[in-house]
């Protein structure tokens, strides 16, 4: 796990969550399970348990409060199926 916490990262800038907006579905290489237009869900590299996985909105919201509504039932639904 620290030797991918530590390694040099080739761009700083990337997010790690950012896929192309016409991209849906999985992602094997960028560890995606699942994504549609508003949310995805992401395999943990190193998941502390399993099972352990990442649902996010494709939008930037730095906090749950800020999604908006659509985004939270997206993620919320993604949950239950996941």
């Amino acid at each position: 796990r620290m030797e991918y916490i530590l390694r040099p990262d080739k761009d700083k800038d990337a997010c790690f969550l950012c896929l192309p907006p016409e991209h849906m579905g999985p992602d094997p290489d960028r560890l995606v399970l699942y994504s549609d237009r508003i949310a995805l869900v992401v395999m943990n590299l190193y998941p502390y348990s399993n099972g352990h996985l990442l649902i996010a909105p494709r939008r930037h919201v730095s906090t749950l409060a800020k999604a908006d509504e659509s985004e939270r039932l997206a993620i919320m639904n993604l949950s239950a199926k996941a």
